[in-house]
């Protein structure tokens, strides 16, 4: 017994090392397999413009509380602003300052405001053909329910905005789609939810539908 006691601490004291050398091997082994990944590399395109610089065609993305570059120099400094650290934020208030300079009447940010219009007006487009044909003979033609801030320069996008309904009015059979109006919601959007969970359950939830909405826009073609 005393023989025993004695050979397991010395297996022990003999096995630990060999333990820590395995583990060591099989980290290095690792590690060949799987490099560490080198760090990042700055953002392309993103250039530092000392304060009060001048002759800097750059644009700015204020607000982000000194993280990250504050200048864009081309199209590829955006790409870090668009996928990497995109935040909502900071494009918001790059929109208040186009809209400014559209305001002021800057061809480029008027420019970019019509393309806006454009692109929301696709948005409709794309859903035209699933439309019921009830919603297009109503006082109002289709209704079209707006969310959002950028909406609060309707007058900046509406050339844009109807340029492309009216070309898709022209594809439309029929030409049922006569007018259409824009509204924007005054009450909660959790309201239809709690309609349509009444009628669910065969309880009808009794609607203002005129009041709900407040109508900024209305178009015939």
């Amino acid at each position: 017994m005393a023989g025993t006691n004695r050979a397991g601490p010395r297996r022990s004291r003999f096995l630990l090392p060999l333990w820590r050398r395995r583990s060591a091997l099989t980290t290095r082994r690792r590690n060949k397999r799987d490099p560490p990944r080198p760090a990042r590399p700055p953002p392309l395109g993103a250039t530092a413009t000392p304060a009060g610089a001048e002759g800097s065609r750059t644009a700015g993305f204020g607000g982000d509380g000194g993280h990250g570059p504050r200048n864009i120099s081309d199209r590829m400094g955006l790409l870090t602003h668009l996928y990497r650290t995109f935040e909502k934020s900071k494009f918001a208030g790059f929109c208040q300052k186009l809209a400014e300079g559209a305001q002021a009447g800057d061809p480029l940010c008027c420019h970019i405001f019509n393309k806006a219009g454009e692109v929301l007006a696709r948005h409709v487009v794309a859903v035209l053909p699933k439309i019921d044909r009830s919603l297009f003979l109503g006082e109002l033609g289709l209704p079209i329910v707006c969310v959002g801030s950028v909406w609060n320069s309707w007058e900046r996008m509406q050339a844009g905005f109807i340029r492309v309904l009216a070309q898709a009015r022209e594809e439309t059979p029929g030409h049922v789609f006569s007018r259409f109006s824009l509204l924007k919601l005054k009450r909660s959007s959790a309201l239809g939810g709690a309609r349509l969970g009444a009628r669910n359950i065969g309880q009808a939830l009794p609607l203002d539908y005129a009041g709900n909405v407040d109508v900024f826009y209305t178009h015939v073609f």
